[in-house]
């Protein structure tokens, strides 16, 4: 018998958002109860769930977050025979057949950000008994998603029926804007939504110069995440991303490919790591080459002016060319300690048009000591023999 779905929006028990849920169901409407017109009102799905030849109500309360199956005895159905079935939010239902081949009907519902799978069997259905495959989005776009994920309208399908398919799900990296020459995991989350577990080859396409396929083993009815060799974002600008499932024999092609985009931006930025030398507490008059160590934590090759600063005599520039994401040590011209006594040391990167001046200057201090010190010269007298 084939499931008669009609798609929510306004529940035949709908009740206030805030409403508490109470541990009482609503009460159950017998087939005469509800016209044509109802239908439409609901989210509902009259099916026969157990073969017992009476058709059961399974209903989505889209405000509770509960999909409730009123089990037929009859015309009526009464409201003691229920099974409470809880999903992750407000639901709808969208599909009810068998979705493994083991003769026993399946329920498919769609809440915020998931889909949720209810295994039918011999005992009834559970909430243990249940596979939650997640989608980005409402439930409008995981009903949406469902649809595409499923390719066809549920009548289409009658119950009993095999097929292999496999689905792109969701796009996770790269996504957005990135900085250019960052090294980015390609991510995609796909479905393996065939009665059996499949290797699933699966293609990313990031702009027309990177293209790649890895081979992913998915359970069935199971969502993975699948990860694809590094890609270096470049070059600028806004690039198409593509991602297909290859399975071989896929009897539903309208849900093997994604497209989205991502723009790759540049950053200009220098930063000053550490102060190398002079530190701690040195004697007058020491000759000292100061040190320290700069990076360029921008997206292209630049050349830095670095400036190092010791108390208010000392000052130096040096310029450095440094690719993205290099660090070196600076080494700047020699400078001999003093006066005596506590002396400010002060990094900063120049770099004209910096994005991020927060990281421009490091800063520290030096101690400079007096030396004590006393030498014998030369014995006068005695002398000689």
């Amino acid at each position: 018998m084939q499931a008669i779905i009609v798609f929510l929006w306004a529940a035949v028990c709908a009740q206030p958002q805030s409403a508490v849920i109470s541990s009482s169901l609503p009460p159950a409407p017998s087939h005469q109860s509800l016209s044509s017109e109802s239908f439409y009102n609901s989210n509902t799905v009259f099916i026969d769930l157990n073969s017992d030849g009476l058709d059961e109500l399974v209903l989505s309360d889209r405000h509770s977050g509960h999909v409730i199956i009123y089990w037929g005895t009859g015309p009526d159905l009464p409201p003691g025979d229920t099974t409470w079935l809880t999903v992750s939010g407000p639901s709808r239902t969208g599909l009810v057949r068998d979705l493994n081949s083991d003769t026993w009907l399946d329920v498919l519902t769609a809440s915020e950000g998931m889909l949720h799978i209810f295994w039918g069997s011999s005992s009834g259905f559970s909430n243990t008994n249940r596979t939650d495959i997640p989608i980005s989005g409402s439930i409008g776009h995981s009903l949406s998603m469902h649809h595409a994920l499923f390719g066809r309208a549920p009548d289409n399908n009658p119950p009993g029926y095999a097929e292999l398919d496999a689905a792109s799900v969701t796009i996770l990296a790269p996504a957005g804007e990135v900085d250019s020459n960052n090294v980015i995991t390609p991510q995609v989350l796909v479905a393996n939504l065939s009665p059996t577990g499949n290797n699933i080859p699966v293609r990313m396409h990031i702009g027309t110069v990177y293209a790649e396929t890895v081979q992913a083993f998915i359970q069935p009815f199971q969502a993975m995440t699948v990860s694809f060799p590094d890609w270096n974002a470049m070059p600028l600008g806004t690039h198409a991303v593509r991602c297909s499932t290859m399975l071989a024999g896929d009897t539903c092609n309208t849900n093997d490919a994604l497209l989205d985009s991502v723009t790759v931006v540049g950053r200009i930025d220098a930063s000053a790591i550490s102060i190398v030398a002079p530190s701690g507490t040195i004697d007058s008059g020491l000759v000292i080459a100061p040190v320290c160590s700069v990076a360029n934590t921008g997206t292209n090759v630049e050349s830095i002016p670095v400036r190092l600063k010791i108390g208010s005599l000392y000052t130096d520039t040096v310029v450095v060319s440094l690719a993205p994401g290099q660090d070196t040590a600076v080494t700047f011209r020699d400078w001999t300690a003093s006066p005596v006594g506590l002396h400010a040391v002060r990094c900063s990167t120049m770099l004209a048009g910096d994005e991020i001046p927060g990281n421009n200057i490091v800063a520290g201090a030096v101690i400079v000591k007096p030396v004590i010190d006393a030498a014998a010269i030369e014995i006068l007298a005695p002398s000689g023999h």
